[in-house]
């Protein structure tokens, strides 16, 4: 018998937290002589539980957890990211980390779509207006833009940006994408998600890392959607921002530490970049004397881009098929290769 750790008690409001119905779901797909569940309710059971587990289903692994778990093969991550459970104790181990990559797809994507069209439409500008009860048409008119034309680069293209620009090319938008290697014209996002490759979004380019540059001059929109590993910290930093087209727009639904902030601050005061959407933040959360709350051109979200009513039961159905492969010796989805972080 596989005895599984459910370590997903309720988090703040509940909304990354484990239901009553998926743990009696996961109860009923895999019959207890098979599958022992054990769901801990704190982090006191939680730990007196590691012991014994064999795998765990949980946010992000620790150093010490994994000291607590001599029996422990494997681990599923709730989230798509993982870089906080890659510790130099899970790289060294023999562990398998796996992700619940594409839950959050779509509500990243939609979004992403928002914050192009917050811009692109002059939402920010008309909350300004209306905030000190005038009308401003004539003021805000000059700046309105169409997303129909416009080219969008999406750096970092996996299922997210594959999502996005699915969603972007439906606007008319043209598409470039930007990845560790470069693929062949016209090329897709790679199905390791999970999605099947008739329904991924085409980009007219996929550039490699090392044509980062070139691939930024063409954005008139730029959206970040990569992974934290130690190649990609400040991957966008001063040289970046100025390698984008003046009057262009970024956005970033990525994590925080791939971005230098500091550089991205001075190419927005300096108005090289038309404005930001940012959800993610080098510290978080953000703290309150960042210049970046009260910077007009900048929509800040509370890193919450992938929050969606569905989260959990697409969560849920990603482990219970890995853990179906676990049980029948099957490769596993969206294994983690622990030294390239993703």
């Amino acid at each position: 018998m596989t005895r599984v750790l459910l370590g997903l008690a309720p988090g703040p409001g509940g909304t990354l937290s484990l239901l009553p119905g998926h743990v009696e779901a996961l109860r009923q797909q895999f019959p207890s002589t098979q599958v022992q569940f054990v769901w801990a309710q704190d982090r006191e059971q939680y730990e007196a539980e590691l012991p014994r587990a064999e795998v765990l289903f949980t946010r992000t692994i620790r150093p010490e957890d994994l000291r607590r778990a001599p029996h422990l093969c494997w681990v599923h991550s709730l989230f798509a990211g993982v870089d906080q459970s890659i510790t130099p104790e899970l790289r060294q181990s023999g562990v398998l980390l796996t992700r619940s990559a594409g839950t959050a797809a779509t509500g990243i994507a939609e979004h992403v779509l928002g914050a192009l069209i917050f811009f692109s439409r002059g939402f920010h500008l008309a909350l300004q207006f209306q905030r000190r009860s005038q009308w401003g048409q004539a003021e805000i008119g000059p700046h309105l833009r169409e997303l129909a034309g416009s080219t969008l680069v999406i750096v970092g293209f996996g299922n997210i940006g594959t999502a996005v620009a699915q969603r972007a090319r439906a606007l008319g938008m043209r598409v470039l994408a930007v990845r560790r290697q470069a693929a062949p014209q016209p090329a897709a996002a790679p199905p390791e998600a999970g999605v099947p490759p008739e329904t991924h979004a085409m980009a007219e380019r996929v550039f490699g890392a090392d044509q980062l540059y070139r691939a930024l001059a063409e954005g008139d929109y730029v959206v970040s959607i990569l992974p934290l590993t130690a190649e990609t910290r400040h991957f966008l930093d001063e040289r970046a921002f100025s390698a984008m087209k003046k009057g262009a727009v970024f956005v970033n639904v990525g994590r925080g530490p791939t971005v230098d902030e500091q550089a991205l601050v001075r190419a927005l005061q300096e108005g090289h970049l038309y404005g930001a959407a940012l959800d993610v933040f080098e510290q978080e959360p953000l703290p309150a004397d960042s210049p970046l709350y009260q910077m007009p051109n900048v929509l800040v979200t509370p890193h919450v881009a992938g929050i969606n009513p569905r989260y959990m039961d697409r969560a849920v159905a990603s482990f219970a098929e890995n853990l179906r492969r676990f049980l029948q010796g099957e490769p596993l989805l969206h294994l983690v290769n622990k030294e390239m972080g993703y």
